[in-house]
């Protein structure tokens, strides 16, 4: 049986992990770049699979969703052809 407060706890420090590297990001001057499935994988301690499941179940006051889009320096932001399903970035915001 899943333990839904331990599952809304996940989702809840997903969205503050996501948003807190891109804002860590955008303080250092590099634009906003979120972390991409491989780094918030390795963060969390969860598979991909896991990842979409908690960024779909996400139901807070900001926004969290799977992007495959990237920004340079702040300089604006573009789309390129992703290789793996690593390379996926989860966007964060309030």
């Amino acid at each position: 049986m899943i333990d839904l407060r331990d599952y809304e706890r996940k989702i809840r420090a997903l969205f503050t992990y996501c948003e807190n590297f891109a804002r860590k990001n955008e303080a250092a001057g590099r634009g906003t770049q979120w972390p991409t499935f491989r780094q918030a994988a390795s963060r969390m301690k969860c598979t991909y699979d896991e990842l979409e499941e908690l960024v779909a179940d996400y139901q807070g006051d900001g926004y969290m969703g799977v992007g495959v889009g990237y920004q340079v320096g702040g300089l604006g932001g573009g789309t390129y052809r992703i290789k793996t399903r690593g390379e996926y970035v989860i966007e964060a915001y309030d």
